[in-house]
């Protein structure tokens, strides 16, 4: 497409550079059902986030049967903080599908930043609460045994990339 090329720094060297009519750029994630790289798609002129099941994977039926139903069910899907999905395809033996492309960093770095916020918020009430503590010499300073921890299944996103 216009104004964006594929290097071959961007790509791992067994990736196509190409599947049907997209254009792969960059990976920007991996999971236990695939990589999703950012790609142009050439046919419509927009970037998409294209989900590719693992080479590997062609092998084994259940695991690309899985793959078709996620695909299917979240093209199901209509809500404004889910990816629509565009199209589902296969290429030269390499399934995938097409989902609209959000930038943004991806989660783990957004809940890495919430809990590093959330530190800093509990020392200044500590340092607070250890201020107070310390204008009475009755009234022992203890420090919070409990860790704040986040489930990272509990971080909600306003639009979710796949």
């Amino acid at each position: 497409g216009a104004g964006s090329k594929t290097t071959a720094t961007d790509l791992p060297y067994q990736a196509p550079r190409q599947l049907g009519a997209y254009a792969l750029i960059r990976e920007i994630g991996r999971g236990g059902q695939g990589i999703v790289y950012e790609a142009q798609d050439e046919t419509l002129h927009r970037r998409v986030a294209l989900k590719v099941l693992p080479f590997a994977a062609v092998l084994d039926r259940k695991l690309i049967d899985r793959f078709n139903n996620e695909a299917q069910a979240a093209a199901r899907l209509h809500h404004p903080n889910i990816v629509p999905v565009y199209a589902v395809g296969v290429d030269r033996g390499v399934h995938y599908y097409a989902m609209q492309y959000v930038e943004g960093a991806p989660l783990s770095v957004a809940i890495e930043q919430l809990r590093s916020t959330q530190q800093t918020a509990e020392t200044g009430k500590r340092t607070q609460a250890y201020g107070a503590r310390a204008k009475d010499s009755t009234i022992p300073f203890e420090t919070p045994s409990k860790k704040s921890t986040l489930p990272r299944n509990a971080f909600i996103l306003p639009r979710c990339v796949f």
